[in-house]
């Protein structure tokens, strides 16, 4: 009897944690036992950092048709450093967390790795920003009179917000843009009387784009989109098709830095549930013919990933509730590499993927809602590991490089050079490069010129003919030209014998941080913009001499309130950048100075 007991017991220990993910590498990102956890999204920042955001439910949920449930929005982060996750953060703090679909948050972190997490509380949709590992308070974007599902946040680096979501009971898709630190309205991007839903949304260096499905009930919808630029109340377009397949469904999209959109959605196969995963790229005027990147099985809820002109696509394979895998296709410099699948992924409904900045890793995360036999109800996270080993006794190789100059004034061009690489027991085929803004590029040797001042963490990866890859890192420090310091101004009454004008008189301070840099500054120039306009409104009104630090402004108003900026020019044509002043003075009350009876000119200041 004691060798059956241990035998079922052995047995159901090994079901039990193979189907649960207990997979070498793979981690536990929620660690909720008693909760259950839908819907991860994932983002990476520019050191490596993982950072996950999820739902955990605190009342049963057993279908979409449930009542509203009680829940909360959690946030994870996996650091470089300590190799370590941290103890998962209840960012919502409410109770209110819940959606009938199940898709709770959404997550994306702008190049100051600043990081943004949208969720729903039932009819409301709630921003919160973390900066230097501090979150700020909650900000509603949105309030419906019905319960709202998906919401998804795009960022660009200059820290612009899209936002997008759709009310379940209507079916309507609407989004929501901050720009320049000023929120729009809530536009409806759907079409009256088109039944919309599960919209995904990304933006560009100049061009946001919104996909989701629309027109059908349980079945006849496309995929459809609508694109904006990203200036402050550009409008959206009308909603078109990104192809003619029918029976689409749960599209996602990334944009390259060439503002090229990707699309990547699931379509039904004739009548049967079985469906195919299509892919589609933006030409410039519409999207390309559709080309098919998976097999024909019963399949949901692909996400995309793009990262040095290179495309990540993860899936979920099997009926909702118990996936029977998670399966995934990269494009890589122009080519699928096909099909894989992801060793003890069972359980899996909703999936997304990243890549690590030098693309050396491949993360997956994926909830594992405890409708398979074994379901932990957990978050789970693949830690980079595909289950893809290379091949028995391949070594891997070194990855070296070696950059100059070292540093250096933006623009600054840098020549990379990976010839110190190597490989013990064959040769390398492959140098890729991640410069860590955003730019990438293959080669041994390559030159990159980095636009703007920062700290850039550059990335190599080679890979050996065997397939094997390592990677390494440094930082290179890009500086910049300084602007001046203390820039100052206040309004004067000029009076004359026969004329009285109002002028503004700016000055500002050399600031000595250019010294250290070796620039010597040429010349100032003098910025101007009414004080309830944006930053982006400043336009320049005059230059002086880089050893003058003072600007008579005489085309100003009485009255009229403004401020001003100054930015230092060298003799290379460098320009330092245009800092907003944080309290800018009004223009003073105007009057005649009566200690002045003569009307000598001299500027008075009240």
């Amino acid at each position: 009897m004691k060798v059956k007991y241990f035998f079922a017991l052995g047995s159901f220990l090994f079901a039990f944690f193979y189907s649960n993910n207990f997979v070498s590498g793979y981690a536990n990102v929620s660690r909720s036992p008693d909760l259950r956890s839908f819907g991860p999204r994932m983002a990476i920042d520019s050191i490596g950092n993982i950072h996950v955001v999820w739902a955990d439910y605190y009342t049963p949920y057993t279908s979409k048709y449930d009542p509203p449930g009680n829940g909360d929005a959690f946030y994870a982060k996996y650091d470089m450093v300590t190799q370590q996750w941290g103890d998962p953060v209840n960012i919502s703090n409410s109770s209110l967390v819940f959606s009938q679909e199940v898709r709770n948050a959404g997550i994306a972190i702008d190049s100051s790795d600043n990081i943004y997490v949208v969720y729903v509380e039932r009819n409301r949709i709630v921003l919160r920003v973390s900066s230097s590992g501090i979150w700020g308070d909650p900000f509603e974007i949105a309030n419906s009179g019905e319960l709202i599902d998906m919401p998804r946040v795009a960022v660009d680096p200059s820290g612009n917000i899209f936002t997008s979501w759709w009310a379940i009971a209507g079916g309507i898709v609407y989004s929501r843009a901050r720009i320049d630190g000023v929120w729009e309205e809530v536009r409806r991007l759907s079409p009256v009387g088109l039944r919309s839903k599960f919209p995904n949304i990304a933006v560009g260096n100049n061009v946001a784009f919104c996909t989701w499905q629309q027109g059908g009930t349980e079945r006849g919808y496309t995929a459809n989109f609508a694109r904006r630029g990203k200036s402050f109340g550009d409008v959206w377009s009308s909603s078109q098709l990104v192809a003619t397949t029918s029976d689409a469904g749960n599209p996602d999209v990334e944009i390259d830095a060439n503002d090229i959109a990707h699309i990547v959605y699931m379509a039904s196969v004739g009548a049967s549930n079985d469906s195919l995963l299509y892919y589609s790229y933006w030409t410039g005027n519409n999207f390309s013919s559709p080309a098919i990147i998976s097999g024909q099985r019963l399949q949901h809820y692909a996400s995309i990933y793009e990262r040095g002109g290179n495309l990540y696509v993860a899936w979920q394979v099997g009926a909702w509730g118990h996936g029977n895998a998670l399966y995934y296709n990269n494009n890589i410099n122009g080519g699928w590499s096909g099909e894989g699948v992801l060793p003890g992924s069972a359980g899996c409904t909703f999936v997304d993927v990243v890549t690590s900045p030098s693309q050396d890793k491949v993360y997956l995360v994926w909830d594992d809602i405890g409708q398979n036999p074994f379901g932990t109800w957990d978050v789970w996270c693949n830690m980079g590991d595909t289950g893809e080993q290379p091949p028995p006794g391949d070594k891997p190789p070194i990855a070296q490089f070696s950059f100059y100059p070292t540093t250096g004034l933006a623009p600054l061009e840098v020549t990379f050079d990976a010839s110190g690489s190597s490989d013990p027991d064959g040769t390398i085929v492959r140098y890729s490069w991640d410069f860590g803004d955003g730019s990438a590029g293959l080669g041994q040797v390559i030159s990159h010129v980095f636009l703007k001042s920062g700290t850039f963490r550059v990335g190599l990866t080679v890979t050996d003919d065997l397939g094997a890859r390592a990677t390494k890192t440094e930082l290179i420090v890009v500086l910049g030209l300084q602007p001046p310091l203390n820039v100052r101004w206040s309004a004067h009454v000029d009076e004359s014998l026969f004329k009285t004008s109002t002028v503004a008189e700016v000055t500002w301070e050399r600031n000595p941080a250019n010294d250290a840099l070796g620039v010597q500054v040429s010349g100032y120039r003098i910025y101007r913009k009414l004080s309830s306009e944006l930053t982006s409104a400043y336009i320049a009104i005059g230059e002086v001499a880089g050893d003058t630090y003072r600007f008579i402004d005489r085309l100003v108003a009485a009255g009229v309130s403004y401020s001003y900026t100054v930015t230092a020019l060298d003799n290379q044509g460098r320009e330092s950048p245009i800092a907003s002043q944080s309290a800018p003075l009004s223009t003073p009350l105007l009057r005649k100075d009566v200690r002045n009876p003569k009307k000598t000119g001299k500027f008075i200041r009240f």
